[in-house]
């Protein structure tokens, strides 16, 4: 009834439910090596539930292993669950350098691309060979890249003196 005690015309409503919401995508972007990240981001916009506890269309994954997710309508309708494994490849340790002779070298097995610099940050060597036999006294440094292309940290700092006479 309207204020004036006059009556006016009803209407209703019809309100349709969906089906429960569809099994979402999950995509993964990022580092594939050991100490990096990945993004995992999932196809649905909203009303997104990770096992993280997490309640956002992307999440950072920093660690192996299994992530879930599930969209979670206000409703309470739940979707089937997703699933997507994260693995991340091991990187090189940080290269040990000596010197042996002439050469300098590095203990490390775990590489198969070695990239040796100067002190001034010139690549002098990058190839297979662990050891490298420089031509003048300065400080070198080594750094260590796998077959999955992980890096390891910089070596420290190798002191070369050339003594040899050419």
């Amino acid at each position: 009834m309207s204020s004036e005690g006059c009556e006016g015309p009803s209407s209703s409503i019809t309100f349709e439910q969906d089906a429960d919401p569809v099994l979402p995508n999950i995509s993964v972007s990022g580092d594939d090596c050991e100490g990096g990240e990945k993004v995992l981001t999932s196809s649905a916009e909203m009303y997104n539930v990770w096992n993280t506890a997490e309640e956002t269309q992307s999440i950072v994954a920093v660690t192996a292993g299994e992530y879930f997710l599930n969209v979670v309508w206000p409703n309470g309708c739940t979707s089937d669950t997703a699933k997507v494994s994260v693995t991340f490849n091991p990187t090189p340790n940080k290269p040990v350098v000596r010197q042996e002779g002439e050469s300098i070298t590095t203990d490390s097995t775990q590489g198969d691309v070695f990239t040796w610099t100067d002190g001034d940050g010139n690549v002098v060597y990058q190839g297979e060979n662990a050891t490298y036999a420089p031509d003048k006294t300065d400080d070198y440094f080594v750094k260590v890249t796998n077959s999955s292309g992980c890096e390891s940290e910089v070596s420290d700092s190798f002191s070369f003196t050339h003594t040899s006479i050419k």
